[in-house]
């Protein structure tokens, strides 16, 4: 019985020691990942607190779970970053936020299959070139919530299967080379709170009136993207609308008149279309902060 007793307490010291082990080997993989992140960058400056002599969560930029040490967040916005963006920085298995909004990354849109955890994904406002993959909303994993690339210099057309990205509230795509026409499929995330799809070069078409479903939505921007057709009538059923943007296309037709009587409508651009009609009673007494509809045949 001793003998039994002994041979377990020394069982469990050993795995004690293994799991000490495997999580500083873990760790001391961590910050090699990031490491190498700084040489492909090359931006010794901006990174200058990346050094092996402090602990990789102190590093700037760097955000790790508290508990086990792992990196969760990469924010890195204006740092001047030049390279593509490798796919080893899913070798993060923890990582939820990668933010390098605002730099000079390159290359095709990266290979994130592996970043299994990622919730927040904005590459917003760099010079990524080629198309997206067409596979995306089945390669990405199933709790993104946030989807930015806008700014880029990305082409072909907005895959379909971007609609399987379900979670997702905010999807950013404006500012883009995108042709084709606007895929109907993004009306599958109900949950959207912000979607842009402004100044790409898209194929004259109408707005999906599917986008009517979108209850949660706060955001739309549809500039410059090539619109015609009338505002659908379901987008009266946007009643969380604060920033409605359609301005600088063909669109026809009158103002859908519930769109006016939206509690937390403050923006609202429709300037240089070909709408007509009149204002509704109900925008009298609004506090609206910015309204401009001109350049259209309005009475």
């Amino acid at each position: 019985m001793a003998n039994r007793l002994l041979l377990l307490l020394q069982l469990q010291l050993l795995l004690v020691v293994l799991f000490i082990f495997t999580s500083r080997a873990q760790l001391v993989g961590e910050g090699e990942v990031l490491l190498k992140l700084k040489d492909q960058w090359n931006n010794t400056q901006s990174m200058s607190s990346w050094k092996t002599s402090t602990s990789h969560c102190g590093w700037d930029g760097i955000a790790c779970n508290l508990t086990s040490g792992l990196v969760t967040n990469i924010t890195l916005q204006g740092r001047k970053l030049v390279g593509d963006v490798p796919s080893f920085v899913c070798n993060l298995t923890q990582l939820a936020v990668f933010d390098v909004y605002n730099n000079n990354l390159t290359g095709p849109f990266p290979d994130l299959s592996n970043c299994r955890r990622l919730q927040r994904l904005n590459l917003g406002w760099n010079t990524l070139v080629g198309e997206l993959p067409g596979d995306i909303g089945d390669v990405l994993p199933e709790g993104i919530v946030t989807f930015d690339v806008g700014g880029n210099k990305l082409t072909g057309v907005i895959p379909k299967s971007i609609g399987n990205l379900s979670g997702l509230k905010e999807l950013v795509l404006d500012n883009n080379l995108f042709r084709g026409s606007i895929p109907v499929e993004i009306s599958k995330i109900t949950g959207l709170e912000k979607l842009t799809l402004a100044t790409n070069f898209f194929s004259p078409g109408r707005i999906p009136s599917e986008f009517g479903g979108f209850t949660k939505l706060k955001y739309l921007w549809v500039m410059e993207a090539n619109l015609v057709g009338e505002i659908p009538i379901e987008f009266e059923k946007l009643v969380e609308l604060e920033h409605f943007d359609l301005q600088r296309n063909n669109l026809t037709g009158t103002i859908p008149a519930g769109i006016w009587s939206f509690k937390n409508l403050k923006y609202v651009y429709l300037y240089n279309n070909k709408l007509h009609g009149g204002f509704p009673p109900t925008i009298s007494g609004r506090e609206f902060l910015q309204i401009d509809i001109s350049k259209n045949q309005l009475n």
